[in-house]
Order: C-alpha cells, then sequence, then structure tokens
C-alpha cells in the first residue's frame, strides 16, 4: 500500500505544474479570445482530437495483447499509427457532414487537430518499451500498459532494431481479437465521458458562446479531476491489474494477497470518497469566487457559478466510479466483459437521450446532471460485479463516507462558508474576496488536520510515509 501512495505522490506532482500551467494559459485565453472561437476550437475541434487519440490508445492499453512472440507484439502496437489515420478520415468526414458551424475556420485549423492526434499515436508504442526498459532494468513501478506480465522473449528485446516491426512475423490473432473486442467497449466508453460535446456539437441546443462556457467551466471543476483522481485512478487500476490474475492465488480467498486486495479497496475508496465530499462541500460555496476569478463577466455573467456547483457533486460520484469500475473491469471473466459492453451499450445510448432531453429543459446545466446520473448508475453496475467476486469478504459500500466527526467538520464548514458567502462574497471588492477566501482556508486546514488525526485510514497512510521516511 506505500509503494502505491508514493508511486501516487510522483505523479500527483508533475500533474499540479502541468495544470497550473494550463489554467493560467486559459484565463488569459478567456480575456482576449472571441467568445464563439473558444466555443468551436474547446467543444468542437478538441472533441475531434480527443475521440482520434482515445480510440486509438485505449484498446492498446486495456486488451491483453502480451501474447505471442516478442515481435508479432511489437508488430501489433506499430498498428497504432494506422488506426489513427483510419480514425482520422472518419472522424473528420462525420465532422464536416454533420457539424454545422456560423464561425469561419479555415481547413488547416480543422486538420491540425486529426494531425496532431496522428503524431501522438507513433509515440504509443515507445510508451509500451519504455515500460519494458522498467522491467529489463528491475525498476519496481505500477505501470498499466504491462500490469506485471511475462513477455515472451524478452531477453530478445537488446538492440533499437528490436523495436522496430518486422512485417514476416505477422501478428497474434488472439491480440487482434482482444483489442477489437476493447475497441468496441472504447467506442461506448467514448460516447459516455464525451456524451455532452457529441450533443453539443452536433446539435444546435446551445450556441457556441454557450459551449465555451461550459468548457471553460468544466475546466476549472476538471482540475481535481485531472491532478488529483486521474493519477489515483491509473495507478490503482494498475494495482487490481497486477493483483488480480486468474493464476494468482488470490482467487482462492483465504490468501494474504486476497486480504490485502480487500483491505486496500476499502481504503482506497474511503481516500477517494472523503476528497469527493471536501471538494463538494467547498465547490459549492466558493463556485462563484472560482468563476469570477477564473473568466471574468464571460463565465459570471452566464451562469458558470451554477454549473461549477453542480459540477463538484459530479467530482463526488466520478471519483467513486473511477475507483469501482477499475476494480471490477480487472476482475471480470470473458462472459462478464461481453455482458459489461452489453451494459456499455444501452447506458451510451440512454445517457445520450438524457444528455439531450435535460439540456433542452435545463440548458448546459443538463449535461452536469445527466452526468452525475450515468455515473450513478457505472457505480451500481460496478459494486454489484465487486460484490459477486469478493462475495462476503467485500467491503461496505459506507466505507467510501466520512467518519462521523469529519462529517460535522464538514458541515460546520459548508454552514460557516456558506455564511461567509453571504457576507463577503456578494459585496464586490478584493478585500471581501480575500476574506470569504481565508475563512475557506481556515475550514480546510481544520478539517485536514482533524482527519489526519483522527481518521483511522488516513492515520495509518500518514504513519506508514512516516514509518518509510525514518527508515
Amino acid at each position: 500500500m506505500t509503494s502505491l501512495f508514493a508511486s501516487l505522490a510522483h505523479n500527483l506532482r508533475g500533474q499540479l505544474i502541468a495544470r497550473i500551467i494550463s489554467f493560467g494559459i486559459n484565463m488569459y485565453l478567456l480575456r482576449r479570445i472571441d467568445n464563439d472561437v473558444l466555443g468551436l476550437v474547446n467543444v468542437r475541434l478538441t472533441l475531434l482530437y480527443s475521440t482520434i487519440l482515445f480510440l486509438t490508445r485505449e484498446p492498446l492499453r486495456k486488451a491483453e495483447i502480451i501474447r505471442g512472440s516478442l515481435p508479432k507484439f511489437i508488430n501489433l502496437l506499430w498498428l497504432s499509427p494506422l488506426i489513427s489515420t483510419v480514425l482520422s478520415v472518419i472522424c473528420v468526414y462525420l465532422w464536416y457532414t454533420f457539424s454545422s458551424t456560423t464561425v469561419d475556420v479555415s481547413r488547416t485549423v480543422v486538420l491540425s487537430f486529426p494531425i496532431s492526434a496522428i503524431i501522438e499515436s507513433i509515440a504509443e508504442p515507445f510508451s509500451y518499451f519504455g515500460a519494458i526498459a522498467y522491467l529489463l532494468f528491475n525498476f519496481v513501478a505500477f505501470y498499466v500498459y504491462i500490469r506485471n506480465k511475462s513477455i515472451p522473449e524478452l531477453e530478445s528485446f537488446s538492440t533499437f532494431s528490436d523495436l522496430l516491426p518486422k512485417i514476416n512475423e505477422g501478428i497474434d490473432r488472439d491480440s487482434v481479437n482482444a483489442m477489437s473486442t476493447m475497441f468496441a467497449h472504447s467506442i461506448l466508453k467514448q460516447l459516455l465521458t464525451d456524451g455532452s460535446a457529441y450533443v453539443m456539437t452536433f446539435t444546435e441546443l446551445l450556441s457556441l458562446k454557450q459551449q465555451g462556457v461550459y468548457d471553460a467551466v468544466e475546466r476549472v471543476g476538471s482540475i481535481i479531476v485531472r491532478t488529483i483522481l486521474s493519477p489515483i485512478d491509473e495507478n490503482c487500476n494498475a494495482y487490481f491489474s497486477n493483483t488480480i490474475r486468474k493464476e494468482s492465488s488470490v482467487f482462492n480467498k483465504n490468501t494474504d494477497n486476497h486480504d490485502d486486495l480487500v483491505k486496500n479497496l476499502s481504503t482506497i475508496l474511503h481516500v477517494v470518497g472523503v476528497l469527493g465530499f471536501v471538494a463538494c462541500i467547498f465547490g459549492i460555496p466558493y463556485s462563484s469566487t472560482a468563476i469570477s476569478l477564473y473568466g471574468g463577466k464571460l463565465l459570471s455573467d452566464n451562469g458558470g457559478a451554477l454549473l461549477l456547483s453542480l459540477y463538484s457533486a459530479y467530482i463526488l460520484v466520478t471519483a467513486i466510479n473511477g475507483i469501482t469500475e477499475g476494480f471490477a473491469m480487472a476482475s471480470m471473466d470473458n462472459y462478464q466483459i461481453y455482458s459489461h459492453g452489453k451494459f456499455l451499450f444501452v447506458t451510451s445510448t440512454l445517457h445520450l437521450f438524457i444528455n439531450y432531453v435535460l439540456c433542452v429543459y435545463l440548458n448546459s446545466a443538463g449535461f452536469i446532471v445527466a452526468n452525475i446520473i450515468n455515473m450513478t448508475i457505472r457505480i451500481v453496475y460496478n459494486w454489484r460485479t465487486i460484490r459477486e467476486y469478493l462475495g462476503e469478504s467485500s467491503p461496505s459500500f459506507t466505507t467510501v463516507f466520512p467518519s462521523f466527526s469529519t462529517s460535522m467538520f464538514l458541515g460546520a464548514s459548508l454552514f460557516a462558508s456558506s455564511f461567509s458567502y453571504l457576507i463577503f462574497a456578494t459585496t464586490p471588492g478584493l478585500s471581501h474576496n480575500l476574506s470569504h477566501i481565508a475563512i475557506g482556508a481556515v475550514c480546510l486546514i481544520l478539517i485536514a488536520q482533524h482527519t489526519i488525526q483522527h481518521d483511522p485510514v488516513f492515520a495509518s497512510i500518514i504513519d506508514s510515509f512516516a514509518k518509510k521516511h525514518r527508515h
């Protein structure tokens, strides 16, 4: 468990630096760039780019493709640029055929996004090669690509020429089938992840200005998701995949490995649950201040504070879903994966429909409500899968909630910060905003101190880190 959180600490530092730089750039652009251009680039063209890249990477990263000989494995990796190119042609065609916009944008600008995705896909094989290098030089790391599988002919991986494709070796058919199955899953998962962006792109329910506002708010709200929760998800998914293997004794359900797995699942769920509740509690009274500082009048005058308040609730459910889905996917057999594909098909279709209906009645706020509903459904499905796998030893779902005393602190902080909002944040002026922020900072420090000292899970984690550094 200590090594898992040590790996998280390194990942979080890199993410934090990148997000701070991105945050500063976005603050400048929101005050300088035309609103319609922001909506076009940040929503529609970015969707084009992310769709191509996700459908290229996800099947390779999640499918069980490390089989057969090493040359066949490498040949499969080098399909990444080809897959990306084919997807780029299809996506650009669909974008020009069905996406309507009043903003004049050159073909060069549009094509630069899929070209960037193709260039990034060329680097995908080298991500695997980097993971192989970790194994060759005995570095210990939770790496989501390799998943601690035994790679055939690893000792022959010695020169740069071994990284290049060898046409005469062919491709392992079982690996291709596994990747094809995961590709279908990836399409459905992408529809679930970016359903709101697809609705905005291929309908005229929201203007480009409204789309730009929604995207800007989502970027603010997703800072916690991308900086803290995403690294946790990646490392935990790798840990679950490493630990849950059919050839492992963990499946006997009476070993130390199995007990550690259950304990770590419970610990991680509690950690992300508390983080999610903290984000939700402070997101509501401080959404207006954050929106004003980040986007100025553009966001403040167009309902940005309401959107960010709703997004804080979405952070809570997406934090829980990331962990439960990672464990559930790692524990599924082939039949369960097939059933999960049918579940994704139904939920993705339902998700697009709910997005459309709620957008009609609630405008852009409907997208966030739809995402909350979607994540809740996925959590229920994932938790059922986890209980089927772990049986009687599965932890209680209540482990995601803070302890009683921490809940009292959270409630008091919500009351204090909301009262502070009514007194200070509703009055213009830098001193009033600083006073409101200071009160929230004090509440956050008190919650952190209390949780570290009195929450058994957090106290155990801190104690483990302290012992490791002493030694």
